[in-house]
């Protein structure tokens, strides 16, 4: 992806004699020997940005970023409460399950000889399959709608905000290296 980058937005350009600069942050897709020996190529001079600093130079790790996150979160966290709330809905079911399957096993080993009474014992645990809480994952149209949803549930202020937020950083730093 990153060397697809490189290529749709500097390896056509005008001047490629001229140096650019392309701050990244540390995703290790970005610092392949690959990536970096391309983006030489191109004239592309890369400088990583240290963890947790992005918040400087990305509009949407200053304002949008978080609200999303946690919509996205919270949106998943509902899923699997949801999911458990199923599951233990059943518990009752699986208790008298497992107490009739208890029975059955204790009847067997009191009323048949060793061999019948071990084989009725196999047969009932190969038939008594308990059941294990199973996390249904979403499906791409699930994740789809929770994207849209959070995606609209932010306002254009904020967006506008993680702009504003850079300028206001930009035009500090430029006072203090004056």
């Amino acid at each position: 992806m990153s060397l697809k980058f490189l290529e749709y937005h500097f390896a056509g350009r005008e001047n490629i004699d001229d140096n650019v600069l392309l701050l990244w942050d540390d995703f290790s897709g970005h610092w392949t020997t690959e990536v970096v020996d391309y983006a030489a190529s191109l004239n592309v001079l890369l400088l990583k940005v240290p963890p947790k600093f992005t918040y400087v130079c990305q509009p949407a790790d200053v304002s949008w970023n978080k609200p999303f996150k946690s919509g996205l979160r919270s949106l998943w966290v509902e899923r699997l409460r949801d999911q458990l709330r199923v599951y233990h809905a059943g518990e009752k079911h699986r208790a008298r399950m497992r107490a009739k399957f208890e029975q059955d096993i204790v009847r067997a080993r009191k009323e048949l000889v060793q061999a019948e009474a071990n084989e009725e014992v196999n047969r009932l645990l190969s038939e008594h399959g308990e059941e294990l809480f199973k996390l249904k994952a979403p499906n791409r149209v699930d994740i789809a709608r929770w994207v849209a949803s959070c995606w609209d549930a932010l306002t254009p202020a904020t967006i506008r905000s993680g702009f504003r937020a850079l300028e206001r950083h930009a035009l500090s730093g430029r006072r203090n290296c004056q």
